[in-house]
């Protein structure tokens, strides 16, 4: 089993209500060799969970969005308010992404390229990017190969669409407010703090492993209508199931691999190894069982801290 951020996954199923933010970029002579639809779900996300969240889940849910992007071999490419959301060469990526969404408008964008390497598309290849929204109509896009009159690559959208309907929340996010960061700056003190994170979660001190997802946590229960006291109680318990397995290890951090990328405008630094390869990881169990944990940190009241 892969804990996604070391903790919840959720399933989600639903469709997004879009607003084109410009009538020109998507006029019919624009739109050849594409279909963008409006119109009711055809998909849904299933996601894994610890039992606990789970049965939380089943009590207060709030508006949840969700992404299933597909390529023949075509480089597809989307972020949401800044936020990577894809990045697929192929085959399927799907998921929830409401950690991006903003109260008001939302900017997302959508480019479909080449294959990688200079190849050329396949005469039967296609990419689609469907992104949804419960109880509301989606968003598809969807581009063919043998589509006419033909559409050249790279194909790029620029939408918008509004969210904080339906009695929906999503801000302000914390990330919102943090400063924008360059990278020469903030690396040392980063890595500083990502060793002290490793540290934390390789003492098994529940109490701190608390605090350092604190904020995260507390995003995660606005979006999802939960009060802080739910929350902080549901978390408390998936982390001490956690920290409770028996072959609980940190692996060690290897400074060399570190990788530093800015998204949501400069706001949030995600650390990684690159490829999307997990820095905070557990060593595995011995029946294969890995937990990881993202790490998306932004510049508040002076301390880096996880935000995703």
């Amino acid at each position: 089993m892969h804990r996604n951020h070391g903790t919840r996954w959720r399933g989600a199923a639903g469709a997004l209500a879009v607003f084109i933010a410009s009538a020109a970029s998507v006029g019919p002579d624009a739109l050849a060799g594409i279909t963008l639809k409006v119109g009711p779900a055809d998909k849904h996300s299933q996601t894994k969970q610890p039992r606990s969240a789970r049965d939380r889940r089943t009590q207060t849910t709030n508006v949840a969005y969700t992404q299933d992007v597909q390529s023949d071999g075509e480089v597809v490419t989307v972020t949401l308010n800044g936020w990577p959301v894809a990045d697929l060469k192929g085959g399927q990526d799907t998921g929830l992404i409401s950690y991006a969404v903003v109260d008001g408008a939302n900017h997302l964008s959508v480019t479909i390229a080449p294959p990688a390497g200079g190849k050329k598309p396949g005469p039967a290849d296609a990419a689609t990017v469907l992104i949804q929204r419960d109880d509301a109509p989606p968003f598809s896009l969807k581009w063919r190969a043998d589509a006419q009159p033909p559409q050249p690559l790279p194909l790029h959208r620029e939408i918008t669409f509004q969210s904080g309907q339906s009695g929906s929340h999503f801000g302000p996010r914390a990330w919102q407010n943090a400063p924008p960061v360059t990278l020469d700056a903030a690396e040392q003190a980063i890595r500083a703090q990502v060793h002290r994170f490793r540290d934390t979660l390789n003492a098994k001190d529940l109490e701190a492993m608390v605090r350092t997802f604190a904020a995260r946590d507390r995003e995660d229960a606005r979006a999802h209508g939960e009060t802080p006291q739910q929350n902080e109680a549901a978390a408390r318990a998936d982390y001490q199931e956690m920290l409770a397995e028996p072959h609980w290890r940190m692996e060690p951090i290897h400074d060399e691999r570190l990788q530093y990328h800015l998204v949501a405008g400069g706001r949030v630094v995600l650390v990684d190894y690159g490829d999307g390869r997990h820095v905070l990881t557990t060593v595995p169990a011995p029946n294969g069982d890995v937990s990881a944990f993202d790490l998306y940190l932004s510049l508040i009241n002076g301390q880096w801290t996880i935000v995703r």
